[in-house]
C-alpha cells in the first residue's frame, strides 16, 4: 500500500518541513531504485515526461478581498477600503505561461475562500518535449519558477513567515 503524500507546514508551530532540497534528493532516489528494478525486471528504462510542483498555503488571518487585492496590486495599496463580497465562495485565478522563456515553466497561481480561509495555491507544471531529458522531469525549473512567483506575489509579512525576505 502506497504511503499518503507528506504534508508540512510553515510558522512557530510547525519544525518538521526538511526542505526543498532535501525532499527532492529523497524523491531522485526513489525515482533512481525505480528505475534500476524496472531495468533489471524488463530491460527498459524509466524516463519522466515531466512534472509538477504545488504550493497550498493557507491564511486565516486575511480576508479573501484584502487577499486577492494583495496579489492583483502586489501588495503596494496596503490602505485599500475594501468591503465584503458576502459570497460562499470567492476565487481569483492568474496563469503565467512560458512562452517567453522555452526553459521555463507554466505557473498558475489561484487565491480562493473556502470555510473563511483565504487560501493561495501555487502550481507549477513542466511538460517535457520529445526526447527532451531533465533530472525529475524538470521538477527544480518547476519549483525555481513557483518560488520567484510566491516571492513576486506575497506581502513582506507572507514572505518572512515562509522563510523567504
Amino acid at each position: 500500500m502506497a504511503d499518503a503524500a507528506p504534508t508540512w507546514g510553515f510558522g512557530e508551530q510547525y519544525s518538521d518541513y526538511p526542505g526543498f532540497d532535501e525532499l527532492a534528493g529523497d524523491l531522485e532516489h526513489r525515482l533512481e531504485q525505480l528505475g534500476h528494478c524496472v531495468t533489471e525486471e524488463t530491460g527498459q528504462s524509466v524516463s519522466p515526461v515531466g512534472s509538477e510542483c504545488v504550493y497550498l498555503n493557507e491564511f486565516e488571518e486575511i480576508p479573501f478581498e484584502q487577499m486577492a487585492s494583495g496579489v492583483l496590486t502586489r501588495w503596494k495599496r496596503p490602505g485599500l477600503e475594501l468591503h465584503p463580497l458576502n459570497t460562499d465562495h470567492g476565487g481569483l485565478r492568474l496563469h503565467f505561461g512560458s512562452e517567453r522563456n522555452p526553459d521555463s515553466c507554466p505557473v498558475t497561481l489561484r487565491v480562493s475562500e473556502d470555510d473563511q480561509r483565504s487560501q493561495m495555491n501555487l502550481e507549477a507544471t513542466r511538460d517535457l518535449d520529445h526526447g527532451e531529458a531533465l533530472p525529475m522531469g524538470g521538477l527544480l525549473s518547476g519549483h525555481n519558477q513557483l518560488t520567484q512567483t510566491f516571492l513576486s506575489y506575497t506581502s513582506e509579512s507572507m514572505r518572512r513567515e515562509w522563510g523567504r525576505e
